[in-house]
């Protein structure tokens, strides 16, 4: 994707060096997901929305939200952050 309006940065000198990077090894790149890889992460989302799940993370964790994320919901990691006995979320006001 071409870099104006890209959700996912908003570092123009970053995007450029990863996409000169890409551009000097191919090899490096990411291929558009498989069915296998769908499967695995939808039912990694399923048992992380399981009423349980916060109570079974027994690590530290902070979790950065960026305020006008359009990739990530911002909602589901304050109410993950909210319900964590060892972690917390941050939100990173005005962060695209």
């Amino acid at each position: 994707m071409n870099f104006p309006g890209n959700p996912l940065t908003s570092d123009l000198l970053r995007y450029m060096r990863m996409v000169n990077v890409q551009n000097a090894q191919p090899g490096l790149g990411i291929a558009s997901p498989t069915i296998r890889w769908a499967a695995a992460a939808m039912g990694a989302m399923a048992v992380a929305g399981r009423d349980d799940f916060p109570g079974r993370i027994k690590i530290p964790v902070l979790m950065l939200a960026a305020a006008r994320d359009e990739v990530v919901s911002t909602a589901a990691i304050e109410r993950l952050g909210l319900r964590m006995r060892t972690g917390h979320h941050l939100l990173v006001g005005g962060a695209p």
